[in-house]
């Protein structure tokens, strides 16, 4: 099958299907403070990847994590379809963030597992070979 501009545009194409992960710090601010810092692991899954999977869901039955990110996902438009891929850590001291970052590599490394699972679904599904 041969991909379309618009098809591409929607896979975020690099020569593949795109999608990320990332280890996130952020800082909730209250009124005029700084309230509470946390650490966590989000997936940003491009929209075709996500839709393909999510309407071939029962091709995942067997891998609970893959379908909690089809459930829980958050679509934000051309930005693509956002979940959380692990634990929200909060930090109470500087010092934490050294050994949280250990524990969310764990979780970033499951969460590219996955979308690697996914990417690889829709690609077989399209007839997508990767380009060099």
């Amino acid at each position: 099958m041969k991909l379309n501009d618009k098809a591409k545009f929607e896979l975020w194409w690099d020569g593949g299907p795109y999608s990320e992960v990332n280890i996130a710090f952020q800082t909730r601010v209250l009124d005029t403070r700084e309230a509470r810092s946390f650490m966590f692991v989000e997936a940003v899954i491009n929209p075709t990847t996500f839709r393909i999977c999510k309407q071939n869901r029962k091709c995942f039955e067997d891998d609970e994590h893959i379908l909690q990110m089809l459930q829980y996902a958050d679509y934000r438009g051309k930005y693509g379809y956002f979940v959380q891929a692990g634990p929200n850590v909060q930090i109470t001291d500087p010092d934490d963030v050294v050994e949280t970052l250990k524990v969310l590599e764990i979780h970033k490394r499951a969460a590219i597992e996955k979308i690697v699972r996914m990417h690889d679904f829709t690609m077989k599904l399209l007839e997508i070979r990767r380009e060099e």
